[in-house]
């Protein structure tokens, strides 16, 4: 099972927020799970910016860290804006994203060697069907 470590920079630790991405994470948890290899974590990393002056909007930043199986480099997807929450909506999004774009190279590399005749989604396909 994956697991999801979440870290608060320049600020304390909010409940609510962490509620918040678990839930919002779960979706990129299930993608994760379908994927065989080594274990998986998943790092969601808040930070203020603490050198903005006392009653300015503070700039925030979300970065999601991810290790994908069989690539030997860790992924790292950051964003930036004023609001956490749409901001780590963003990052999800756009880690989703790179997990599809991983997962289709992984399939083309199966697909030269002949170890798959049939594509991710078509076997997902199947397997629903059944």
């Amino acid at each position: 099972m994956a697991q999801v470590k979440i870290r608060f920079v320049n600020f304390d630790r909010s409940t609510a927020l962490e509620t918040y991405t678990e839930k919002h994470v779960e979706n990129l948890l299930r993608r994760i799970e379908t994927r065989h290899g080594d274990s998986k974590s998943i790092e969601v990393q808040f930070r203020l910016d603490n050198r903005a002056s006392l009653g300015t909007i503070k700039n925030s930043e979300v970065m999601i860290s991810y290790r994908y199986p069989g690539i030997k480099k860790i992924l790292h997807i950051k964003k930036q804006g004023s609001d956490l929450r749409k901001v780590l909506v963003e990052a999800i999004r756009a880690t989703e994203g790179m997990i599809q774009r991983a997962s289709e190279k992984s399939e083309g590399g199966r697909r030269k060697l002949g170890k798959s005749k049939h594509s991710v989604r078509e076997l997902r396909e199947i397997h629903e069907a059944v």
